[in-house]
């Protein structure tokens, strides 16, 4: 039971959250809450689809035991996808509510407007790049060698030997993707032609991203 438990629990975790994300059409006059919800069932549903092609790797996969595998590029993007989400909850939901509480004090003009508009200014986004370039540096430069998102999908990030990354590291990683960006994502699609699936950013920090 506890082996089947292991397989099916992104699945079942995935079909929850879009299912508590579904109940946003329901909220009205509380944007912070529908916002969420949101997020929410936008984090389960790209888990749903993803849930299933990992359980169909764990069990067709016959790879030994000993023998690293390395994670493909298609996997690391949903990861991606649930990272952004999840930490653009906690920084979304921060940001809001500091604004909507300012404004209610008096200290701020045009909160209502602020937050009609929340997301489209540069100062918002040079907070969002800052807050995520913290969020991963320390996640995988910890003992968990993962963000949330590589978490639900089992991925590790690690150095060229398997070992745990420093935060200098990890930090050099995240502002390399900014390079592979750059190359209209051809510095992503070089995970495609090599054996340890490196993106460009990976080779720049000399790191891989590992299935465990």
């Amino acid at each position: 039971m506890r082996k089947v438990l292991k397989r099916v629990w992104p699945i079942v975790i995935g079909t929850r959250l879009f299912e508590v994300g579904a109940l946003s059409y329901r909220i009205h006059g509380r944007p912070l809450l529908k916002d969420f919800l949101d997020i929410v069932g936008a984090i389960g549903l790209p888990l749903m689809f993803v849930a299933n092609g990992w359980l169909l790797a764990r069990v067709h996969g016959t790879a030994e035991s000993t023998q690293t595998s390395y994670a493909a590029l298609w996997f690391r993007f949903v990861a991606g996808i649930i990272d952004v989400l999840s930490a653009g909850v906690v920084i979304m939901a921060v940001a809001r509510t500091a604004i909507d509480a300012l404004g209610s004090a008096g200290y701020i003009r045009g909160a209502d407007r602020r937050l009609a508009d929340f997301g489209t200014s540069a100062e918002q986004w040079a907070i969002a790049l800052f807050s995520y370039w913290l969020y991963s540096a320390v996640m995988e430069s910890s003992p968990l060698e993962a963000t949330v998102g590589k978490l639900m999908l089992r991925l590790r990030v690690t150095d060229a030997d398997g070992h745990r990354i420093s935060f200098i590291r990890a930090t050099g990683r995240y502002w390399g993707k900014i390079v592979s960006l750059g190359t209209f994502f051809i510095g992503f699609l070089m995970a495609v032609g090599n054996d340890r699936k490196q993106a460009l950013h990976d080779r720049l920090a000399q790191t891989v991203v590992i299935e465990v």
